[in-house]
């Protein structure tokens, strides 16, 4: 009977922990394209942009910018946290 509350207890504990966690791959902060405002972003590509591309980024996470839609092909460069660039070719930009 000991070993089953003392299982019990440590699912628990896990249970407990794991649902408190937040996202692996959720930014924590906030990132500017174009003026729009994402809070807290999950790890995504933020597609369709107009050019030129004006990124703030005050995440915890480095965003790329690309000059296709969809954040595929080469990077034209990437915006650490803190920083903001104007990347005249870009339409995309994904936040790692």
């Amino acid at each position: 009977m000991r070993r089953v509350l003392s299982l019990l207890g440590c699912l628990a504990a896990t249970g407990a922990l794991t649902l408190s966690a937040a996202p692996a791959h959720a930014a924590q902060g906030t990132v500017y394209i174009n003026g729009s405002k994402y809070h807290e972003p999950d790890k995504r590509c933020f597609d369709r942009q107009s050019a030129p591309l004006h990124v703030y980024n005050l995440t915890d996470k480095t965003a790329y910018v690309y000059s296709s839609v969809d954040c595929t092909g080469g990077k034209l460069g990437k915006v650490g946290t803190g920083e903001e660039e104007r990347f005249y070719n870009g339409h995309s930009v994904y936040v790692y």
